[in-house]
């Protein structure tokens, strides 16, 4: 595929761990057009910073908090496909920490 013609936009959403119960989240976005237009460039991140602080943070806080745990599953949630690797991920740390704890 030729990929000079193609007009993309990849985004990066990633957490890590702060405390027990509080969790950085970064967010990230690259493009390949109007990269030189300052003024899309100004509007691309109010619309990405204002999307974060006033929509998905109150949301993830207020999950936070109804949350009341830091055992996820343990909430037994709905899951979809995309779902697959991350709950790996918690399982097999769960496992480590119950092994390094006995």
């Amino acid at each position: 595929m030729d990929y000079d013609s193609t007009i993309s936009q990849y985004d990066l959403h990633t957490c890590t761990p702060e405390t027990e119960y509080s969790t950085h989240y970064f967010f990230a976005t690259r493009r390949n057009h109007n990269v030189e237009d300052a003024e899309f460039n100004k509007i691309k991140i109010e619309g990405m910073h204002g999307a974060f602080e006033d929509e998905d943070g109150p949301i993830l806080d207020a999950v936070q908090d109804q949350m009341e745990t830091n055992d996820f599953l343990a909430l037994e949630p709905v899951l979809i496909s995309s779902d697959a690797g991350p709950v790996r991920v918690r399982r097999i740390l769960k496992s480590m920490i119950e092994q390094e704890s006995a």
